[in-house]
């Protein structure tokens, strides 16, 4: 595994080369400048990033936005980033100092995704409090937006509650099984039961239908006129 370190203080970058030997992964770059580190990904492709928050000119957000999509472990001192972190879909969020401990702890659950091999359209994971919980798509009732928050409800097993945006689970749903009825509705198309003027049922849930909705909802359908 190829390993590049971003981060303006030589001592935490000690401490990761020291934890990268250990556990074998090579670290092939090291920065201080995440502009640097921008022009060096758009160019080269690496299995892990670690990535600092607080650096001078750009901060660690700025560098997630502006590279190739890959695997990123954060590590900072700034504990109230977590959430915001983990809505770029990062692997892991460090805590300066950091133990070697949690580090291989880390580096396991990259490695356990890696060997895992599911179809990536048959299950979709979210986080809840630091931790990616598995969903199966087909137990998803439908995803209601509420505030900053989103809402699955399944057909088994608990709902759960996450924190994102309709729109970013939207991306990741099949648009073929799925589509959005409403601001705040996203619905599994096949566990429709009964459609009647400006409302949808859904395992005896009633879900509003929003007039702007309704011919995307019925071109979909195969319905018999």
């Amino acid at each position: 595994m190829k390993a590049i370190i971003v981060d303006d203080d030589i001592l935490s970058y000690k401490i990761l080369k020291d934890f990268c030997e250990k556990t074998g992964i090579e670290m092939i770059q090291y920065f201080e400048n995440p502009i640097s580190a921008i022009q060096f990904l758009k160019n080269n492709e690496v299995d892990l990033v670690f990535l600092d928050i607080h650096m001078p000119e750009l901060n660690g957000f700025e560098v997630l936005k502006n590279t190739p999509k890959t695997a990123v472990i954060i590590t900072t001192t700034d504990e109230t980033k977590a959430v915001e972190a983990f809505d770029y879909e990062v692997i892991d969020f460090l805590l300066k100092p950091i133990s070697i401990e949690r580090f291989i702890r880390s580096i396991n659950r990259i490695q356990k995704t890696e060997k895992e091999e599911l179809n990536p359209k048959e299950y979709l994971y979210v986080n809840i409090n630091k931790r990616l919980i598995k969903v199966k798509i087909s137990d998803i009732d439908f995803v209601q937006a509420k505030g900053n928050y989103v809402l699955f409800n399944l057909f088994k097993g608990d709902n759960l509650i996450v924190h994102t945006t309709l729109k970013k689970i939207n991306a990741k749903l099949p648009q073929s099984s799925f589509i959005q009825v409403h601001r705040s509705y996203i619905i599994n198309i096949k566990q429709i039961v009964d459609i009647e003027d400006s409302t949808i049922v859904i395992n005896k849930k009633v879900i509003p239908l929003g007039k702007n909705y309704r011919e995307s909802l019925f071109n979909k359908l195969n319905l018999l006129t």
